[in-house]
């Protein structure tokens, strides 16, 4: 399933926008990992402590 590259990461590099697209459309059990992950933390205040842990 073909999608278009969404813009919320901003790159000059056709590299970078390449990779950027690959991990936005990769897939597991029929989600995109990548929306799934944003969808569950929108308009969620994360401490420093999760940003920490997210690295």
């Amino acid at each position: 399933m073909m999608r278009k590259q969404r813009g919320f990461i901003s790159t000059k590099s056709s590299i970078a926008r390449a990779f950027l697209n690959q991990v936005w459309e990769y897939q597991i059990g029929g989600y995109q990992v990548a929306e799934k992950y944003l969808k569950d933390r929108k308009k969620r205040e994360l401490s420093q402590e999760a940003i920490e842990q997210e690295r």
